[in-house]
This record gives C-alpha cells, structure tokens and sequence, in this order.
C-alpha cells in the first residue's frame, strides 16, 4: 500500500467522480423512459428527505477521520490512530442505524405531513437501510484517506455507482407492473444494493492491506491512547463545521428557488417567462459553472490528510508546498475555464441546452467557476490544518450577501436575471477571499502572485485569443464552403484549440519546482 501524492490522489477521486457523475446521469436519461414521468416523481419527491437525514448524520465524518488518522499517523502515535478508528466506526455505525430506524418508523408521517404524498412513503422505507451502510463506507473511506491511499475510496464509489444505477434500472422496470409506487420503491432499492457493494469493495481492500495497515499502527512513540469520549470530541469538533457548511449552500439555493422568481414577476416579468428565466439561471448557467469544480472535486478531500501530515510533523514549507500546489490547481483550471465560458457562453448554451439565451446569466456568472474552485480548495486546507470552523464563518457572510443582493438586484429590471447571477459571484467572492485571507494568516503562506496569479493570466489570453480567432475562423469557413455556419463544429473545435493552446502555455511557462515565496510572519501550523 503505497502512499500517494497530493496530485495523484486528486487525479484517483476526481476520475472516480466523474465516472460515478457519468453513471448518473445515465440513469437519470434512461429511467424516464422505462417507467415514466409519475415513477420518477415520487422516487425525486422522496429523496431531498433522504439527502437531509443523510448529510446530518454523516457528513463532515470521512474529513476529520482522514485528518485525525493522518495526524496521528505522522506522529508516530498507531495506537491512537487505530482507536480513532474504531470509535469512529462504532459511532457512525450507531448512528447510521438509528437514522435508518427514523427514516424507515417515520416513513408515514414524512410523506403525509412533509412531502404531502402517502405514497412517497415506501420510497423511504426502501431508500433507508443505505444510510447505515454510507454510514461505514463513511469511515473506512476515511481510513485509507488518512493513509493517503484513495484508491480504495475511488474504486468504492465506482462500483457503488454501477450496482446503484443497474438496481435501479432493473428493479424500477421490474417492479413498473405492480403499480407507481412499487416502482418507485424498486428504483429507490438500487442505491441500498449500491451502499452494500461498496461497503464490500472497502472490506476487500481493509483485509488486503490489513498488515500493511498494522504496520502502520504498530507506531506508538511512547504515547498515551486519549479515552473514547476525547476522540468523539475531536471527531465532531471537526466535523460539526463540515455539516453546517454542507447545509447552508442547499438552503440558500432553496432561497433562490422562492425568490428569484418572485423578484422576477416584482420587475414585470410574466409567470411563464420568470420560469424559464429561473431555469436558464439554476437549471442551465449554475450547471455549467459548477463543472470546473467537479473536475477537480478530489483536491478538496486529498489536500486534508496530506496537510495534516506536514502540519503534525511541524514542517512549515512542507504545508506551504502543499498550500502552493493545491491552489495553483484550482486556478489553473478555474481561470481558463472562467473566462471560456464567458467568451464562449452563446455558442455553448446553443450547443448544449439548444438555448442562446441562457448565454445571458453564463457571461455574469462565468467568474464564479474560478471562486467556487478556490471556495472548495481553501475549505479543504483550512480543514487540513485544523481550522475547520473558518470557512463556516465566510461562507454564512457568503450566503447572507447573495439573498441580500439576489432580493435587491433581481426587481431591478434593467439587471433582473443578470442581477441574480452577480449575486451568486459576489457570495462566492466574499467565501473564497475570506478563506485565503485565513489561509495567509493562519499559516503564514505568502501568496506568490507572480506564480499563481500573472502566469496562468498570461496562458489564459493565449487561450482566449485562439478561441475567439478559431470560432471566427470556422464559422466563416462554414459560409464560405457549405452556406452554412456549422456552430456545433465551431465551438467544439474553437474548444478543443483552446484547450490544447493553454496545456502548452502552461508547459512553457512554468518551470518543474513550485517555488516558494517565504513571508516574514511566524506560521502558526498547529491543530488547532
């Protein structure tokens, strides 16, 4: 079992990610076409219940388990890292057993006084026992995090996601005779089978590695094991920031789905038009702007064990290293991909969603691609070196602007929808500039604008030039040759030259090493 780098271990969870994100959305084509539009109704209606009662009871867990683990660990303290391990797995499994019991006891009343549906219930009973097994996977995945090993976590959420939209398919389409409700339960069932098999594929990889994994809790350095009520502390000390910040992103865009199109009639707007505005804005701009974040959603994860390490170990240019090379990740996708989709927001709003209006909302969002990505980065640094309740504190500043901006901006007709998307920006603006702020002051990192600010600015003009010149360029051709502008062709090839002008760029301009730029300020680098 051998240790892997802070790159090879975002490479490992952002492919697993994007094949289980691919999976998905598979299942989201192909369902609808099986049982139907009513099927899919109640299976929906059922799971933002799920989701609440999933992401209280575990979230945040893997994060201090994987940073915990990677402390200890690095200190030579096994015995501590072994017992955070197993009161960890105790708790989550306590845990996740009793939010199966809730879910499952109070199935009746959640669809009758909650959703408003009875027959939503059996899609709770069925959907509830995943939440035991999530609740396992939770704390093995961060396991193996904490050993900087996060193949077993890639690997667990692949084959998760196979069992899961297979089940799915299969017994919704099965199950579509007895009845709406039968099917959608079916459907629901799929993502138990899916918890299980990767619960499995985790065990497989614990008993493979077990004496690996002994070996590295042989370790003690004379330490004392702190008592179980201490590790549940620092446990949820960790994680209880995790989930609060997990939740506020979800209500504020349920905030968005109340006001936007309410501001939107206030500014003269009719009912249908603010419906297909509001739909260009979450179901289409908001998709798009969160894609860079996707591609690099493992960096987030694999920077906590990582800088716990260097931290514990009190290697101050280590953590700055660390600290360099996660950010220039983020901005080195986040900048091109901010200023592609403002230069090229109509053209891939036609391509994708056959819909150049939504172009609109893009261009005043595009910048946010760039700050959700620094968002998540900063987040995962903070957490690794032990400042987790910080980017709560941002992020709430974040969340209470953009409800703020999102009521005044969006009545205001000569901005309406383009005043909802700033909104969106500013918030994100306000979380990703406070987190690196902290992260500068709480570290003592100086930030190396030449490195990660003037070079990747320089690449991304040279991506935007050959963008722009190359969609002319083939449009024109389209013209000249066929009568025809050909966009699909233009935008598909204006990107692909693009992307293939920036990877030089950027092979030219930076140099092997990533160099340091050391501040004068003390680092403060202890867990706090």
């Amino acid at each position: 079992m051998r240790k892997q780098s802070l790159l090879e271990g975002t490479l490992v969870l952002t492919a697993a990610g994007l094949m289980a994100r691919g999976l998905g959305a598979v299942y989201r084509i192909v369902l609808p076409r099986l049982v139907g539009a009513e099927v899919i109704g109640l299976f929906q209606m059922a799971f933002p219940i799920y989701n609440l009662f999933l992401l209280i009871s575990i979230s945040g867990l893997p994060l201090a388990v994987s940073r915990l683990v990677a402390e200890e660990v690095a200190l030579g303290h096994g015995r501590t890292a072994q017992r955070i391990l197993r009161v960890a797995l105790c708790t989550l499994a306590v845990t996740g057993l009793l939010t199966t019991m809730a879910l499952t006891r109070g199935a009746e009343w959640l669809a009758r006084a909650v959703l408003g549906d009875p027959g939503a219930a059996g899609v709770i009973r069925a959907v509830a026992p995943s939440v035991f097994f999530l609740a396992l996977i939770s704390g093995w995945r961060g396991l193996f995090q904490g050993l900087h090993y996060m193949v077993p976590s890639g690997l667990s959420q692949v084959a998760e996601q196979v069992v899961r939209v297979a089940g799915t398919l299969v017994l919704a389409r099965a199950l579509r005779p007895q009845g709406v409700e039968a099917a959608a339960a079916g459907a629901a069932f799929g993502a138990v089978l899916g918890s299980l098999v990767g619960l499995a594929v985790l065990l497989s990889f614990g008993f493979r590695f077990r004496r690996a994994v002994a070996e590295r809790f042989a370790l003690t350095r004379g330490n004392q094991c702190p008592s179980s009520g201490e590790i549940l502390r620092r446990i949820y000390r960790l994680a209880a920031p995790v989930v609060v910040g997990a939740l506020i992103i979800p209500l504020t865009q349920a905030l968005d789905a109340a006001l936007v199109p309410r501001r939107l009639l206030e500014a003269g707007y009719t009912v249908d038009l603010a419906r297909a505005l509001y739909g260009q804005l979450a179901g289409m701009a908001m998709v798009l702007v969160y894609f860079p974040s996707s591609v690099l959603m493992g960096l987030s994860v694999a920077i906590v064990p990582v800088l716990a390490e260097a931290v514990a170990r009190r290697r101050v240019e280590l953590v700055w290293q660390r600290i360099q090379e996660s950010l220039w990740l983020s901005i080195a996708i986040g900048l091109p991909s901010a200023v592609g989709l403002w230069l090229l927001a109509e053209p891939i709003c036609a391509l994708l969603f056959a819909d150049p209006g939504a172009a609109v909302p893009l261009r005043a969002m595009a910048p946010a691609a760039l700050l959700i990505l620094l968002h998540g980065t900063s987040c995962g640094i903070l957490q690794g070196a032990g400042h987790a309740g910080v980017p709560v504190r941002y992020l709430g500043w974040g969340a209470a602007l953009k409800v703020t901006a999102t009521y005044l901006l969006t009545a205001y007709p000569p901005l309406a929808l383009k005043g909802a998307a700033c909104a969106t920006v500013l918030s994100f603006a306000v979380a990703a500039g406070g987190n690196l702020l902290a992260v500068c002051r709480l570290t003592g990192y100086g930030f190396n604008w030449g490195f990660l600010v003037l070079r990747p600015a320089l690449a991304t003009a040279l991506m935007a030039l050959t963008a722009r010149s190359v969609y002319r360029g083939l449009v024109a051709a389209g013209h000249y040759f066929l009568a025809e502008p050909l966009p699909a062709v233009a935008t598909l090839g204006s990107i692909a030259a693009a992307a293939a002008v920036y990877t030089l760029a950027v092979l030219l301009l930076y140099p092997k090493d990533l160099p340091l730029r050391p501040t004068n300020n003390r680092a403060n680098t202890r867990s706090g």
